[in-house]
């Protein structure tokens, strides 16, 4: 997909139950013209909006550093907060358990397994995450506890808010992937 300029054009993406409707046009054969900020809309098959889902762009190129400080996962009543964590390849992060309930945050995902055992409020554990893709998370003292990490490469992404919007800023010229990821869908 080249992403040029188009005034107020948009076109459909299908993603399983998804459709996202674009802010940007995509310009079929257009040649790349001003970079710029990426606007998404993910809504579902009745045009809900869905919170939640990631949208993210690939593309030759692209690379993503992973930051000094380490992001945050915290359990605050009886939640996963943020549900939807994206970080860079080789980010670090830290597991919180802000809830008076102890928690036992694990992943069986073969690229980054692990298991903190129980943890009682205010402590915390990081883990470093070497290898792009979706790590679920779980509690096992609390089974509707879930969460994921996306571990990718692309330093374009963000996830929708309850209004199913996403705004991915400062996007070079190019062409691109538009990637959209939800818990549970291909």
């Amino acid at each position: 997909m080249t992403f040029g300029r188009s005034s107020r054009r948009s076109m459909g993406f299908a993603y399983g139950l998804l459709t996202a409707a674009f802010a940007w046009a995509a310009l079929a054969g257009a040649r790349p013209a001003w970079a710029g900020d990426v606007g998404v809309r993910v809504v579902g098959e009745a045009q809900q909006p869905l919170a939640d889902v990631l949208v993210y762009l690939t593309g030759p190129g692209l690379t993503a550093a992973a930051p000094a400080e380490p992001f945050v996962m915290d359990q605050a009543n009886l939640t996963f907060v943020p549900r939807v964590l994206p970080v860079p390849v080789g980010s670090s992060i830290r597991f919180v358990n802000g809830d008076p309930e102890m928690h036992n945050v694990n992943s069986g995902a073969v690229a980054s397994p692990f298991n903190f055992g129980l943890v009682h409020k205010g402590d915390a554990h990081s883990v470093r995450f070497d290898e792009a893709g979706v790590v679920p998370l779980l509690c096992d003292v609390h089974p509707h506890m879930r969460a994921w990490v996306v571990v990718l490469t692309t330093p374009h992404h963000a996830v929708t808010g309850t209004e199913g919007r996403v705004k991915i800023a400062d996007v070079a010229a190019g062409a691109y992937t538009l990637v959209v990821w939800r818990e549970g869908k291909k």
